[in-house]
């Protein structure tokens, strides 16, 4: 898990941020999310951060009819890397800074999403360096996993797995299983990463012992 040297730091983060909802996608502190950006209004928004302190906020929007109403906690990140392909298509990767709490949305004039942000409850999501090793029982999760990563086809090599940090894994594969949204942003407000690797075993293991019947085969990098 890491952070840039132009990092803002936590005071100086904009309290106004422009958002990307994305249901079923969470960013998490010190992690790198990349993205596929093809709609014009949010191609436009990520232009315009570029020119700027390249801050954009990633929230998931509720399950609702209208599709507008968002959950109340989301994370910040920094965009660190960008490429334009000839056919116009705009790739990004956010790395994670800061969870933040939804106070306001601004009506605006641009045509993406602005809100005003509280970092105040997340000053922990700055300590990336406390977040390490002694986290997880690897003798009990990755054997969970390995069941897991079986039953829903995602593949994975499992040794460049277990060669990450405790937080790394944690962190990264909160991002990329495919749970439910709801259950996404579970991981997301956990307290810590403590808290947050506990209950990513619980999901993982519900999983496991579940019925479902999956289909569909992935790749997690």
């Amino acid at each position: 898990m890491h952070n840039f040297t132009n990092t803002p730091s936590l005071k100086n983060l904009p309290r106004v941020i422009p958002i990307f909802p994305l249901q079923g996608t969470i960013l998490l502190p010190g992690t790198d999310l990349p993205l596929h950006v093809f709609e014009e209004r949010y191609k436009n928004m990520f232009s315009e951060s570029l020119k700027g302190e390249r801050i954009i906020g990633m929230i998931q929007p509720l399950d609702t009819s209208s599709g507008k109403e968002l959950y109340k906690i989301g994370c910040v990140g920094r965009i660190t890397a960008f490429k334009e392909t000839v056919d116009g298509r705009y790739y990004f990767t956010l790395n994670g800074i800061c969870r933040f709490e939804l106070i306001n949305e601004f009506k605006s004039s641009k045509d993406f999403r602005l809100i005003e942000a509280n970092y105040e409850n997340f000053n922990y999501d700055y300590d990336i360096k406390d977040m390490s090793d002694h986290i997880i029982e690897r003798g009990k999760l990755i054997p969970l996993l390995k069941k897991y990563f079986t039953k829903y086809q995602i593949d994975i090599d499992i040794e460049n797995l277990e060669s990450f940090s405790d937080d790394a894994i944690i962190q990264s594969l909160s991002m990329s299983c495919p749970f439910e949204p709801r259950e996404k942003q579970l991981l997301l407000e956990a307290k810590n990463i403590t808290e947050r690797a506990n209950l990513f075993y619980s999901l993982v293991e519900i999983s496991v012992n579940s019925q479902n019947i999956v289909n569909q085969k992935s790749t997690i990098q």
